[in-house]
């Protein structure tokens, strides 16, 4: 398309809907009213198109595109304002007098609701989604099926800690990730352990933990840390001088047996 510009300024004699008018000095200094012709715009101010006014844009033989005012059905109140490319794409922009939102979609009931995929994206630069809010306010990432609530990821008001909120059964925050410790709790809010599992419920019927273990070549568990040939160290290598102090229920292959644990080794 060519550079759009003024080509004519031609004396008013009736003006049409597409026209554009402005007031301007003659030689004489008395002010006039002339029509404004723009080349290579093409512009309609079309107000058949059900009493929705909209400015067509695109090539003289083509539409490419239409910023539309939609109004509510029999009244002359303002649904939404459309910005559309005439793709048939769901890439329509909408703004509602609420001032919110919408892209492909025509009743954003947010400041911002998309239709589709999201990608920030900047080449060469490191890209962060923030979500911010002051100390004393809630900032959170809410997860919903259709219109029902079902997971929320916050950092409550006056808190640090960032906790995982479930409206499943149990309706409570069932994840917390400390901010000072870096401890991980679940089930429980106050994590005393770099990981700390709490099965509060009493006939819940499923194990705190379950390994599931398919590499035939390896174990369940490797503990790591320092043998030492004592009891002070988190492993000794002492085999006696200990004796079984009682017994730690658990399952292999959902059947119960019991371990045994002991007291200090000697030596």
């Amino acid at each position: 398309m060519a550079d759009q510009k003024i080509t004519e300024l031609t004396e008013l004699t009736a003006p049409a809907s597409i026209d554009l008018l402005a007031i301007v000095d003659d030689p004489a200094g008395t002010p006039a009213t002339k029509k404004i012709t723009l080349e290579n715009l093409h512009t309609i101010y079309d107000a058949t198109n059900d009493g929705n006014p909209q400015i067509r844009i695109g090539s003289a033989d083509a539409n490419e595109g239409h910023i539309q005012a939609v109004y509510n059905s029999g009244a002359q109140t303002l649904n939404y304002l459309l910005i559309s490319t005439d793709s048939g794409e769901k890439g329509d922009l909408i703004f509602n007098p609420k001032g919110n939102v919408g892209i492909g979609v025509t009743s954003p009931s947010y400041k911002l609701v998309v239709n589709g995929d999201i990608r920030l994206y900047e080449a060469g630069q490191n890209n962060e989604l923030i979500f911010d809010a002051d100390a004393d306010k809630q900032a959170s990432m809410a997860f919903k099926s259709g219109n029902n609530n079902r997971w929320i990821i916050r950092r409550k008001a006056n808190e640090d800690d960032l906790k995982f909120y479930s409206y499943g059964i149990i309706a409570a925050d069932v994840m917390t990730l400390q901010y000072d410790s870096g401890n991980v709790g679940i089930g429980l809010i106050a994590p005393l352990a770099k990981l700390h599992i709490d099965q509060s419920v009493s006939d819940a019927a499923i194990p705190v933990l379950s390994l599931d273990q398919a590499d035939l070549s390896d174990g369940f568990i490797n503990f790591i840390g320092a043998t030492a040939a004592s009891a002070a160290g988190p492993i000794s290598s002492w085999t006696a001088g200990n004796s079984i102090q009682g017994f730690v229920r658990a399952e292999i292959n959902s059947t119960q047996y019991w371990l045994p644990y002991y007291d200090d080794p000697t030596s």
